[in-house]
């Protein structure tokens, strides 16, 4: 939960505070996921052509990098 994350993480002066948004249609068979580290503003955006499960498909994402 947001209200429940440590007030250091909103001032930004951390790097590696990734947060997860993720948009799904309304059929529910694809989503956009976006991760976004809160620092840098540096964005991964992914699409999703099913909805489940999801952190399987943040795990993918963020492998990318490597």
């Amino acid at each position: 939960m947001i209200r429940k994350r440590p007030v250091e993480i909103d001032t930004k002066e951390r790097f590696g505070v990734w947060e997860v948004d993720i948009i799904i249609d309304k059929n529910h068979k694809t989503a956009i996921l976006t991760n976004t580290e809160r620092k840098s503003q540096f964005e991964l955006i992914f699409k999703m052509y099913e909805t489940k499960p999801i952190p399987k498909q943040i795990i993918k994402l963020l492998a990318a990098l490597k």
